[in-house]
């Protein structure tokens, strides 16, 4: 902590020494198109990072803007596409169940990870499962550290926010056809114009994207990683008076994706296995850098996703009856199958006074069912020894009652496998208002009010395994409702010319509720969760075009339930709590201190943005292995979760923008970030990977040190009506640990992508792409799970001898299994646009 303090320290006095040095040249910007990054116009882009409009170069929060044009410029599709062009934002596409796909990307802001609760559209929460469509954006603003004040829950670490176009005033309409290597098909279109004119406008956009996958399963070559995705939205605009606006935005996405691509290692040799062993009690591990596709053998890519009559009787016709939330024939493939449904209506009015009254109400509607094969690899040639090859015992064992234990070998697949199904539908609610006083005088002030909920049926989770039915998988029989007040305000105080200060703070009630419905209905569990979180800024104008802030800031997490605890006897509940283990674990805690700089350079010719932070994450929420006697003396265990989670992070991150001469611009970004853990226990997985779960010393995985990034942007007049765009972008990602023990990582990822375009003075494009140029073949993901395949006949360690060989496992053993998670290959593309 120390030497934490003291790096912040020279930060700091450096910072303050240097750029007090410094002057810069003031120059009039009047241009305010938000559809290009050229460098006159980066000082007009405006952010709502603080529920208001304001210049991205003189707010002083830590954030990063995509505008539309580089979007459609540098083919980004996805968050992590994104995330290569926003110092502090690491993503990864690690769903449910350690399976690298759609389902439910995984946001690292300066090294800590979240899934829920940080994106936003128009600053309204979008809670579902996956991301936005990147149709139809204006921007997208990503803000790095806690942004608790103004966005609340879950936002401890940064937030997105996708800001969608205003629909214009003018007819206008464009259509984009895009078509890439891999059967890869992107169609876009948009309509807008006035229907009451300078009163009442309206857009209409639809997408339509699809992807053939690039791998296929080594066993018989099916198809892996197909996606689709179908989208819709309506915006309308309303300008009753000149004081008083209204705006409307839905929109409907649909995803349905196949069986995504994965690889495996293991500790049985049906595919890759490891090449250490440390003593775990799940076996052997892989000690070093993981290998990278090419090290990967084709024949053991994929799994064993195939809808044969059994697996489609249990998981798709719901067979046995399992309460569901809906019809699961909706999908009937492995894969994945999401709609979100997204209604925002804003209102605002400015009076003559300057002051300003807002306010806005959200709804999102997410269905998600998801079929997922969990082997890692495909076994759909080894027969299953526990499959009831006797027609009359199979016969007999599906005759038994749907609820007993003989039931469930009626359900044994003739060949190993595992797998699962989950369903669920998510509502949630938001609605917020706010009051700003004008914001031309020297103390200026909002305040406002907000209140969140989500709330639907119980979720259903269900598979099949070795061994039979698996009765409950997935979180499967999950009610959780949550509802958050919340009261939010900030003052702002121009202390002289140059120097502002800025105090802001939010309080907020999260009440959470669980309940178990299935396969047993527990007791509802539900608690409260109060925080208070503040930031305090003060922003120094070191020149007119140079501004220079330091922060102070705090953000939660909320808690919630180790519902593993329900129904355990009241003298092992008293046992678990002497260690400070109860049924309601706490939320944990983010503090901040940032320096920033942004400044514009050479006659406006270059603009830079800085920070430097040092946070301290606390009471963290980590998963622990809990042991107790029970009342009979037998000894007993549990998996909780329990507030030890002690870490230091500390970074830097660095964004410019260089006009090098008329028709050359340079960007690019820098991240650094170091963490260290100082209190952590990694149960049960240490027990299992090196039979030792201490880590204090280590890094939190999935967290690179090092993320660069350098694009650069070539435009020249072919002739009188044709001028030609040449476009290169080059991005790095260093090594990052897959777990805290940090026995094995992934290695670093270089990635080049390269773009050319032409068009005319009609407003026809048309561009050739290649995305990953050089075909770098580094793996984007890997995580530990069970073996669903086999187990150790003995005790591990040793797990294996030549007298005790492995055996199949009736159902997820606790056997080292690493899923991996496999890179896109080069990509080739061209794409035709025209605007009229």
């Amino acid at each position: 902590m120390m030497k934490t303090n003291h790096w912040f320290a020279q930060c700091t006095a450096a910072a303050f020494l240097y750029f007090a040095t410094q002057s810069c040249d003031v120059q009039a910007e009047s241009i305010d198109d938000l559809a290009s990054l050229d460098i006159e116009q980066l000082g007009l882009i405006k952010v709502t990072t603080r529920r208001r409009e304001e210049n991205l170069m003189n707010v002083p929060v830590a954030v990063s803007v995509v505008s539309a044009a580089t979007i459609e410029n540098a083919g980004l599709k996805t968050l992590t596409d994104l995330a290569a062009f926003t110092p502090g934002l690491f993503v990864e596409s690690q769903g449910i169940g350690s399976v690298s796909d759609r389902s439910r990307p995984r946001l690292v802001f300066r090294g800590l990870a979240t899934s829920l609760g940080t994106v936003f559209i128009d600053g309204a929460p979008y809670a579902g499962t996956g991301t936005p469509d990147f149709t139809d954006l204006q921007r997208v603003e990503v803000m790095t550290g806690p942004q608790s004040v103004y966005f609340g829950r879950s936002t401890f670490a940064g937030a997105i926010n996708y800001i969608t176009k205003t629909p214009g005033n003018d007819f206008r309409s464009q259509a984009i056809v895009d078509l890439s290597s891999d059967d890869g098909q992107d169609y876009s279109g948009s309509v807008e114009g006035p229907i009451v004119r300078d009163r009442l406008t309206a857009r209409v956009s639809a997408h339509r994207y699809s992807f053939g996958g690039q791998y296929k399963s080594g066993v018989n070559g099916q198809s892996l990683g197909k996606e689709t995705t179908t989208f819709v939205s309506v915006a309308l605009a309303a300008t009753p008076t000149d004081t008083l606006k209204f705006s409307t935005y839905y929109s409907y996405t649909r995803d349905e994706d196949g069986a995504p691509a994965l690889a495996a290692i293991g500790n049985v040799a049906t595919g890759p296995t490891f090449n250490c062993n440390l003593g775990g009690t799940g076996g052997g591990y892989w000690c070093g850098a993981l290998p990278r596709l090419s090290g990967l053998n084709p024949a053991y890519i994929g799994d064993h996703v195939y809808m044969d009559t059994l697996t489609r009787n249990e998981l798709v016709n719901n067979a046995r009856g399992y309460p569901v939330p809906f019809n699961l024939t909706w999908l009937d493939h492995f894969g994945l199958k999401r709609v979100v449904n997204h209604v925002l209506i804003k209102g605002e009015f400015t009076p003559d006074s300057g002051w300003l009254l807002a306010s806005q109400v959200s709804y999102n509607n997410t269905k998600t069912e998801q079929f997922r094969a969990l082997l890692g690899r495909d076994l759909s040639n080894v027969p299953n020894p526990m499959y009831l090859s006797d027609p009359a015992a199979r016969a007999a064992a599906c005759a038994a009652p749907s609820t007993s234990a003989a039931n469930a070998a009626c359900f044994r697949p003739p060949t190993l496998q595992l797998a699962a199904s989950a369903a669920s539908i998510v509502n949630d609610f938001s609605g917020e208002v706010r009051v700003s006083s004008p914001q031309d005088r020297r103390l200026r002030a909002t305040l406002g009010a907000s209140y969140y909920r989500v709330w639907g049926p119980p979720t259903a989770g269900f598979g099949i395994q070795n061994s039979g039915r698996l009765a409950n998988a997935s979180g499967g029989g999950i009610k959780t409702t949550i509802s958050t007040p919340a009261v939010f305000a900030g003052v702002y105080f121009d202390v002289t010319d140059r120097l502002t200060l800025n105090a802001e703070a939010r309080y907020q009630w999260d009440g959470i509720a669980r309940q178990q419905t299935f396969p047993t209905l527990t007791n509802r569990l539900h608690d409260v969760f109060e925080s208070f979180s503040p930031r305090v800024t003060a922003d120094f104008k070191v020149a007119p075009d140079s501004l220079l802030y330091a922060t102070f800031s705090q953000g939660y997490q909320p808690g919630g339930f180790n519902a593993a605890l329900v129904g355990l006897p009241q003298s092992v509940l008293d046992q678990l709590a002497s260690t400070n283990i109860n049924i309601p674990f706490q939320q944990e805690k983010l503090t901040n201190f940032e320096i920033g700089h942004k400044g514009t350079w050479f006659d406006s010719r270059l603009r830079t943005r800085i920070a430097a932070y040092s946070m301290n994450w606390s009471n963290g929420q980590v998963s622990n292995t809990a042991f107790y006697v029970n009342p009979n003396g037998a000894n007993g265990s549990t998996t909780v979760v329990k507030n030890t989670g002690k870490v230091a992070l500390r970074g830097v991150e660095l964004t410019s923008e260089f006009s090098a001469t008329e028709k050359l611009t340079i960007s690019s970004t820098f991240n650094y970030v170091h963490n260290k853990i100082s209190a952590y226990v990694y149960s049960p997985n240490g027990l299992l990977i090196r039979n030792n779960t201490d880590v204090i010393g280590n890094e939190l995985d999935h967290t690179p040190h090092l993320t660069f990034s350098l694009s650069t942007t070539y435009r020249h007049e072919l002739s009188d009506h044709w001028s030609g765009v040449v476009g290169l972008d080059y991005e790095y990602r260093s090594k990052f640990f897959i777990d805290p023990t940090n026995i094995a990582w992934i290695g670093g990822r270089s990635l080049v992508n390269a773009h050319f375009s032409v068009l005319n003075d009609r407003n026809l494009e048309v561009s050739f792409y290649v995305k990953n140029l050089f075909n770098d073949d580094h793996l984007i993901e890997a995580a530990r799970t069970g073996d669903g395949a086999y187990a150790a006949s003995g005790a591990c360690p040793p797990c294996f001898t030549a007298a005790a060989p492995p055996i199949v496992s009736p159902g997820v053993s606790t056997l080292n299994v690493l899923f991996l998670g496999l890179p896109d290959k080069r990509t080739f593309g061209a794409r035709m646009g025209y605007r009229f």
